[in-house]
């Protein structure tokens, strides 16, 4: 199950005539033999003389690997000749097929093969064995896992051969097991043990006494959970444990002292980090991937399969000293790694050393807690300024938090230096820029507060980097509070202070946070010109992620101008490299501001599409500024559309979490949508309007409540006889708009699901609305409701 492009291959390579001994390679329990007696049962009438299977398992020694392949084979050997000889006389017109089964241990013997088959030309070798048997003739097939999602929430999971195996296997044991309830568990276990069958089958074994997510945290504490009782199985395959100790009996000391530094390692790894952190050659890597114990991809990196790795930190961890010294070799490397690409965050290789970082993460994660752990002040350091923007970046805000959160504290409890006051300062000031995404604004302003604190300790000037002015922080929360001359003036002492000691990246926020104040204050010329500079200040660097903010301030003043193609192409331009960051944050305030630039057009469409995206985005990154901007702009798409009650639906939304986060620019933004809402729906304002602009709080608080519990009635069906121009009228208790509208897209064809993503609600939601559609219709179910809303000219 699950292995037919593997059957498929491995049978057309034993097809091929040039192909003589095809060696299945792999670590224990990844079912090399199951597969090789597929693979042989399937080709048994291409062999006419024969397919036969060897068990190498009981072999103890090399030299009778010939013997037992003639015991296979029945054959008996006349001891005045020799073996060649020999083979050569009893086989040499013999077309057939031998699968040599567990052939690692007998490595030393491997030669006799070449004679075999020098000795028999039709004959061919399929052998299995967790090590490559390096020899000429030998074509290898490297055997991994079974498929398995990395997402949870893949539709057909059993689509995936691990998932089908877990299944099938628990299914026998528990017949009432279900997948769907399940699956978060089943998919938590195919990742953990990376599709290993055996290590599916002794996990599965656990289904009678606990479910899979109970079953897969006991698999990530502890590898020796993964054993069975069941008394027909053998020794070596009872435990996952005593796979690997047999795999450990069978490697050189040496390669035993790196097997276990190689376990510092986590994620996957270069050559040049196992040189330097474990003192790794190229030919002890070569020997360990040869063992199966370790791969090696074409991206040059090398990668322990997440159940070895667990037993590989069992033997480093054997000896304290070892694990101590190669866990400090470890942090420092990569203390120094993040370092060194602080010059191609900054500018001209942004892209490349943001993989770069990725592709490290995770052993960077384990360097900084050591480095935390161990209060290595100076290590962290090195990566804290490089690690925020990395996350900054990639719009991922709440573990920087807590990095930052325990580097500030090691850093408080150091020596006290000039350069660990500023690096507090710094980190401080990382924690600005997290929290405002995080809708965290007292926080954030705590941060800054903080930030500029530490600098005027001794009056430092801040360190080179992006954003690392205090004064960036207290002006972008003075744009958040509406407060645009406070941030014209803050803005205004980094920009003459950057150009001053030629800080190029500060000044280039500065460009950005001067261009948005003077865009608010409606001076136009004055924005345009700060964004042009900054736009060629960028340039100049090869920095792109600056340059995406400021073409947003470029699109936002043509917009303004009433040129909405030109503001489109900017708005597009910063989307697009956004989206090369894998920046959702980016890509979701270009999206917002595409909207923007559709509600112009009247493209109430293509309006509703990007701010659903926009939606989407903040809701998964938790950014909650942008989130509420996203949900003002679908509420005025829909008063647009005259959806009158999913328009102060959203509207309301966006107010709450603006009032509550103090997101005055925002509100500002919000007072003309708001007013055209309730122009068109003939309400008068539970507060002054002006006051929701200024962002006074119970103004705010008393607006969004006002549109949370309005019933509104469409202007147009105030008549005195509704029933001839609406069909809805008919019913005895006529459809409320938002019911409308929801039967429209069961007319459509959508689910409840899609349904809900679409209207942005619960899924349970959805569900009373349909059961309130159901019932008013007279129906019970959704092909009747259907029926019979075409009948009345609703659907």
């Amino acid at each position: 199950m699950g292995r037919q492009t593997e059957i498929e291959e491995i049978t057309r390579r034993l097809q091929d005539p040039t192909c003589r001994l095809l060696t299945l390679v792999g670590p224990g329990g990844v079912g090399k033999t199951r597969l090789a007696v597929e693979c042989a049962v399937r080709l048994t009438d291409l062999f006419t003389h024969g397919v036969f299977f060897v068990d190498l398992h009981t072999v103890h020694s090399p030299d009778l690997l010939e013997i037992a392949i003639a015991d296979s084979l029945q054959l008996h050997f006349n001891v005045a000749q020799s073996l060649s000889q020999q083979w050569a006389n009893l086989l040499r017109q013999k077309k057939m097929l031998l699968v040599l089964d567990n052939m690692e241990h007998l490595l030393a013997g491997a030669t006799a093969l070449s004679d075999l088959l020098f000795a028999t030309p039709d004959l061919k070798l399929l052998v299995t064995s967790r090590e490559a048997l390096n020899m000429e003739a030998e074509w290898l097939y490297p055997l991994a896992g079974m498929a398995y999602p990395n997402n949870h929430q893949v539709d057909d999971l059993e689509a995936y051969g691990a998932v089908a195996f877990f299944t099938q296997r628990a299914r026998r044991l528990r017949p009432d097991f279900s997948l769907a309830e399940e699956a978060e568990g089943v998919v938590r276990i195919c990742e953990q043990v990376e599709g290993l069958p055996l290590a599916l089958d002794l996990a599965v074994a656990w289904v009678k006494v606990l479910r899979c997510v109970e079953i897969a945290d006991e698999i990530q504490q502890n590898i020796d959970f993964l054993t069975t009782r069941l008394r027909q199985t053998p020794a070596p395959h009872r435990s996952m444990r005593a796979v690997f100790e047999h795999s450990w009996q069978l490697m050189s000391r040496a390669e035993q002292e790196l097997f276990g530094r190689l376990a510092i390692f986590h994620g996957s790894f270069t050559r040049q980090a196992a040189m330097q952190v474990a003192g790794a050659s190229l030919e002890m890597l070569s020997a360990l991937v040869d063992k199966s114990l370790l791969r090696w991809h074409p991206n040059r990196r090398y990668h322990l399969h997440a159940l070895i790795h667990q037993f590989a930190l069992d033997r480093l961890a054997a000896n304290p000293a070892a694990a101590t010294a190669i866990h400090q070799r470890h942090c420092d490397y990569f203390a120094d790694f993040v370092l060194s690409a602080a010059d191609g965050l900054i500018g001209g290789a942004q892209f490349e050393t943001l993989d770069q970082i990725q592709a490290d993460l995770d052993n960077i994660r384990v360097a900084w807690r050591y480095a935390v752990q161990t209060q290595n002040g100076a290590s962290l350091q090195k990566m804290g300024h490089i690690l925020s923007n990395y996350f900054q970046f990639r719009g991922r805000y709440q573990e920087p938090v807590r990095m930052l959160e325990d580097g500030i504290a090691v850093l408080t409890q150091t020596a006290d230096s000039d350069d660990n006051d500023r690096f507090i300062s710094l980190f401080h000031l990382e924690l600005v820029w997290f929290n405002v995404r995080l809708g965290r604004i007292s926080k954030a302003a705590y941060h800054a507060g903080q930030a500029q604190s530490w600098l005027n300790r001794r009056n430092h000037l801040p360190l080179p980097g992006i954003g690392t002015h205090p004064q960036i922080a207290f002006g972008m929360l003075a744009s958040i509070r509406g407060d645009y001359h406070e941030a014209l003036r803050c803005y205004l002492t980094v920009y003459k202070e950057s150009v001053v000691h030629q800080h190029l990246c500060n000044q280039q926020y500065a460009c950005y946070g001067l261009a948005n104040a003077a865009l608010e204050l409606d001076d136009l010329e004055t924005a345009a010109r700060y964004a042009q500079e900054g736009v060629a200040l960028c340039k100049a660097e090869g920095e792109f992620w600056v340059r995406a903010y400021l073409l947003i301030q470029l699109g936002s003043v043509a917009l303004r101008q009433d040129d909405p193609t030109s503001a489109r192409a900017y708005f597009e331009e910063s989307y697009a490299l956004r989206t090369r960051f894998n920046d959702p944050e980016g890509m979701g305030l270009a999206l917002n501001h595409l909207g923007e630039v559709y509600l112009r057009q009247q493209n109430l469409a293509a309006a509703v599409q990007s701010f659903n995206h926009s939606f989407q985005l903040y809701q998964e990154i938790g950014d909650r500024g942008g989130l509420a901007m996203a949900l003002a702009g679908l509420g005025i798409t829909a008063v647009r559309q005259n959806q009158f009650d999913v328009g102060r639906e959203r509207l309301a939304q966006a107010l709450s979490i603006a009032a509550e986060i103090g997101y005055g620019a925002l509100l500002r933004r919000l007072h003309p949508w708001v007013e055209d809402l309730l122009r068109q729906i003939q309400i008068s304002p539970a507060a002054p309007l002006a006051q929701l602009a200024e962002g006074k709080a119970e103004a705010v608080k008393a607006i969004a409540a006002q549109l949370q519990t309005l019933s509104i009635v469409h202007p147009t069906d105030k008549k005195e006889d509704l029933s001839a121009a609406n069909p809805n009228a008919a019913l005895i208790e006529p459809l409320t708009e938002r019911e409308m509208i929801v039967l429209q897209h069961l007319a459509q064809g959508l689910s409840n699901q899609e349904i809900a993503n679409t209207l942005i609600l619960s899924l349970g939601t959805v569900k009373w609305y349909t059961g309130q559609i159901y019932g008013k219709l007279g129906v019970g179910n959704r092909a009747q409701a259907l029926i019979r809303a075409r009948q009345l000219n609703l659907a």
